[in-house]
């Protein structure tokens, strides 16, 4: 029983430090950039969520446009 919660504890602060070894507060970029430098494949993952996030911006930008072009209203200025 000991030797299992010896190795439950010791999984769970290996697990720790790999999470938060990482994580710089002090620096610039914070996480994301921590990560990404520690990480060389989340480099990948991080571009394409931020990609994913600027084209639903776009597609959503145009939609507003498109709507208010049909009910004849001027889209405000951003």
């Amino acid at each position: 029983m000991i030797t299992v919660l010896g190795t439950v504890l010791a999984v769970q602060v290996l697990i720790a430090v790999l999470l938060f070894g990482t994580v710089a507060i002090d620096r610039p970029g914070g996480l994301r950039r921590t990560v990404a430098e520690a990480h060389p494949w989340s480099r990948s993952w991080l571009r394409r969520r931020a990609l994913d996030s600027t084209v639903s911006m776009q597609a959503h930008q145009r939609a507003l446009a498109g709507l208010a072009a049909a009910t004849g209203e001027r889209p405000e200025a951003a």
